[in-house]
């Protein structure tokens, strides 16, 4: 993955991953 991509996610993008990394379903994590 390029790391420079990152930075043009929107914000909420990148909180909506970490919360499904941290939950390890994103199904879980679109409950929150």
């Amino acid at each position: 993955m390029d790391h420079s991509s990152n930075q043009l996610l929107p914000l909420e993008t990148l909180r909506a991953f970490d919360a499904a990394a941290r939950t390890g379903s994103f199904s879980a994590a679109a409950e929150r």
